[in-house]
C-alpha cells in the first residue's frame, strides 16, 4: 500500500514539474499548460490499461518493482535530455503551437505511463478473490488518490520553491527506484542505503561565477557574476544587471529611459512600479530624484529576496514593496500615481514576453484610474515598433490615453512607451529642449541622446496588429512575429 500512495504522490509531482520544466522552455500560456495535462492524462490512461494487462500476465512483486525502477530511471533521465530535445524541437519545422507537446510528450510520457500503471498492478497483486475485488480495487485507488494529492501540494509548495527543476526530478527518481525496493519487499534499510547513495551522486554546481540559483513557482531564477558586473536571469533570458563598482550602472540601456518621463512630467512626485527584476528602476528614481516615494508590486517573494541580496535594492520609507500581482494591486489600491511604470517582462524560448492580463485595454483603464489628472504611464515593450507584439502594445494603449510618445532603446531590440492622462502636446523640439534645462540644472542625469530616439508616431488604424483585451490578448503568438486573425 506504501508503494501505491508513494507512486500517486510521485506522478502528481511529475507532473507540477513538467509545467515547469515546459514554461522555462516555450511559455506558460494556456495552450503549454494544456499540453502538459494531455500528455499526463494520455499516458496515464495508456498506464492504466498496460498495467491491467501485465498485472494478469505476471502478477508479481517483482513486476511491479521492474516498472517502478523503469519509471525512475526515466524520470533521472530527464534533466539530462532535457537541454537538446527543447532545442531540436524548437529549431525543428513543427508549429510553435506543438512545441510544448511534443516536449512534454519526449520527455514525460513514458515515466508518468510507468508510475500510472502501478495501480492496476497493485491491485491484481492484493486481490484475493472476486466477493474482495471491489473493495480492494476501490481501496487502492482512494490511496493512490490521498498520494496524489499530497504530491501535487508537494510539487508545488516544496519542489519548485526548494529545489532547483533538475535536483527536483533527480529526487522524484529516486523515490521511485526506492519504492521499487520496497514493492520487492527487500529490506527496507537497504532501501534507503540505496537512496542515500544514490543522492550522494546528485550532481553539484560546477560554475562558480553563478551566485544564485532557483526554481521558483513563476521562474528558474540565477544570479551570475562576471567581470564588472552582476546579471539576473530568468530562465534562458537576461532580466537585469548591475555594476560592480557603481550599483546606477552597468544596468540594461531601457532602465536609463525611464528619465524621459520626468522630462515630460517634473512634477512626479509618487511613483508605481510593477516588477521588481533587479531593481534598477527603483534604484534609479530614489537616487536621482529625492522628493519622490516608489512603490513596487512583484509576484515573486524570491525575486525580492534577491533584489535585496544581490542588487543592492534600496531601503528606507522612501521604497514599498509588495509581495502581489500587479494588476491585483491596482484594483485594490486607493492610491493615485504621478507614474505607473510596467516593467513585468517574463521570459520563454522565443525570448521575452508580458503577461496577457498585463496588456489590455481592461488594464490600462484601471491603470489609468489610479493616476493622477496629470499622470503619466510608462510601459516597457520588449519589442520595437514594427513588431507585432509591440504594435499591438501601442494600439492598445492609444485606444484608452489620448496622448503617447514612442521611444526606441539604442539597441532597437526594445522601446518605452510612454501615454499621459492629460495631452502635453510635447514635440521633438519642446522634448529636447526640457531634457537640456533639466540636466544643466542637475534634475536628471544626462539623456539628450536617448531622448532623440523618439519616433514618429504610426496612424493607427494603419496598424493590422489586433487590440488587446481580457477576452482576446494572444501575447504569445504575437512574440513569434506573426499576427493572428482579427476576431
Amino acid at each position: 500500500m506504501l508503494v501505491v500512495f508513494g507512486a500517486g504522490a510521485v506522478l502528481m509531482a511529475l507532473e507540477m514539474l513538467a509545467f515547469r520544466l515546459v514554461a522555462k522552455n516555450f511559455g506558460s500560456a494556456l495552450r503549454e499548460v494544456s499540453a502538459v495535462i494531455a500528455v499526463f492524462l494520455t499516458a496515464m490512461s495508456a498506464g492504466y490499461a498496460l498495467g491491467g494487462r501485465i498485472g494478469d500476465w505476471r502478477p508479481s512483486p517483482w513486476t511491479l518493482t521492474a516498472v517502478l525502477v523503469g519509471a525512475g530511471f526515466l524520470t533521472l533521465l530527464i534533466p539530462m535530455i532535457e537541454a537538446p530535445v527543447a532545442t531540436a524541437v524548437f529549431e525543428s519545422a513543427l508549429p510553435l503551437g506543438l512545441h510544448a507537446a511534443v516536449v512534454a510528450i519526449a520527455l514525460f510520457a513514458l515515466p508518468a505511463c510507468c508510475i500510472a500503471s502501478v495501480t492496476p498492478i497493485a491491485t491484481r497483486l492484493r486481490m484475493r478473490s472476486v466477493d474482495s475485488s471491489g473493495s480492494v480495487a476501490g481501496n487502492i485507488s482512494a490511496l493512490s488518490t490521498v498520494g496524489s494529492i499530497l504530491g501535487t501540494l508537494a510539487g508545488g509548495y516544496v519542489l519548485l520553491a526548494y529545489l532547483q527543476l533538475s535536483r527536483g526530478l533527480f529526487l522524484l527518481g529516486l523515490l521511485l527506484c526506492g519504492l521499487g525496493i520496497v514493492a520487492a519487499r527487500s529490506s527496507r534499510r537497504l532501501g534507503c542505503a540505496v537512496l542515500a547513495v544514490l543522492a550522494s551522486a546528485a550532481p553539484a554546481a560546477s560554475d562558480q561565477k553563478v551566485l544564485f540559483e532557483q526554481d521558483t513557482s513563476y521562474h528558474h531564477i540565477t544570479v551570475r557574476e562576471g567581470p564588472g558586473r552582476r546579471t539576473l536571469h530568468f530562465d534562458r533570458t537576461l532580466q537585469g544587471s548591475m555594476g560592480l563598482n557603481d550599483p546606477l550602472k552597468g544596468a540594461i540601456p531601457y532602465v536609463y529611459y525611464v528619465h524621459h518621463a520626468f522630462v515630460i512630467a517634473p512634477e512626479i512626485r509618487s511613483v508605481l512600479v510593477i516588477g521588481l527584476g533587479s531593481a534598477s528602476i527603483p534604484r534609479h528614481i530614489l537616487h536621482y530624484y529625492p522628493d519622490t516615494r516608489v512603490t513596487v508590486a512583484e509576484i515573486d517573494p524570491v525575486v525580492v529576496d534577491v533584489a535585496r541580496k544581490h542588487f543592492d535594492m534600496p531601503e528606507g520609507e522612501r521604497l514599498r514593496v509588495e509581495i502581489v500581482d500587479g494588476r491585483v494591486f491596482i484594483k485594490r489600491t486607493q492610491e493615485r500615481y504621478d507614474l505607473v511604470m510596467v516593467d513585468a517582462f517574463g521570459a520563454n524560448r522565443y525570448g521575452l514576453t508580458i503577461p496577457p492580463h498585463l496588456t489590455t485595454r481592461e488594464f490600462l483603464e484601471e491603470v489609468k484610474s489610479k493616476l493622477t489628472p496629470q499622470g503619466l504611464l510608462a510601459y516597457n515593450s520588449p519589442r520595437r515598433i514594427g513588431t507585432p507584439l509591440a504594435e499591438s502594445l501601442y494600439k492598445t494603449i492609444a485606444a484608452v490615453f489620448p496622448e503617447v510618445y514612442i521611444f526606441e532603446t539604442h539597441d532597437y531590440l526594445s522601446s518605452l512607451i510612454i501615454a499621459a492622462v492629460t495631452p502635453r502636446k510635447l514635440s521633438r523640439e519642446d522634448l529636447l529642449a526640457r531634457g537640456k534645462t533639466a540636466v544643466e540644472r542637475g534634475t536628471v542625469p544626462h539623456l539628450l541622446d536617448r531622448l532623440e530616439t523618439l519616433r514618429p508616431l504610426p496612424p493607427v488604424d494603419s496598424l493590422a496588429a489586433p487590440l488587446l483585451t481580457d477576452d482576446y490578448a494572444p501575447v504569445d503568438r504575437l512574440i513569434g512575429g506573426k499576427l493572428p486573425p482579427s476576431e
